[in-house]
């Protein structure tokens, strides 16, 4: 197997990057276009993450076959190449999640279908279009301070 690592390198190119553009796009797009942020101000421990993202699985699997098998990983495949199958899935992936979150967004429970961590279910989350995290709040406490500072 000559091309091991090359097969290797490009299972990885379609695998990390899809799930982390899934992760990019929950915090940075989802509450710009549906005011649904998960707050990234706490790691949970273990006992207290959720199951699954199910938009978030339902768009990470698909994009991992056109990135894997796109790029000829598989034995029996290999004599396929579709153009820069990574990049397509990584886009599949953005795409599918933001079409997964349309259609469970609705759902009273659409916070647990998302996966968010036990102590974000019992959580008063306020709906924002701005993603909630440590440096967005750290940002937020420094605003009043650094307008009463500023020069007139």
């Amino acid at each position: 197997m000559t091309n091991g690592w090359f097969k290797v390198a490009a299972f990885l190119a379609a695998t990390i990057p899809a799930a982390t553009v899934i992760m990019a796009v929950d915090h940075f797009l989802l509450p710009r276009l549906f005011r649904v942020s998960r707050p990234l101000t706490h790691v949970p421990a273990w006992t207290e993450t959720a199951f699954i993202n199910v938009p978030g699985l339902a768009a990470l699997v698909p994009a991992v076959l056109v990135g894997t098998i796109g790029s000829g990983v598989f034995p029996g495949l290999a004599d396929q190449y579709w153009g820069l199958p990574a990049l397509e899935g990584w886009a599949l992936a953005a795409v599918l999640y933001i079409a997964g979150v349309a259609v469970v967004y609705k759902l009273p429970s659409v916070r647990t279908v998302l996966g968010f961590s036990r102590p974000l279910l019992r959580a008063d989350i306020p709906l924002t279009d701005e993603p909630i995290d440590i440096a967005s709040e750290a940002e937020a406490a420094t605003r009043p301070l650094a307008a009463s500072v500023a020069p007139a």
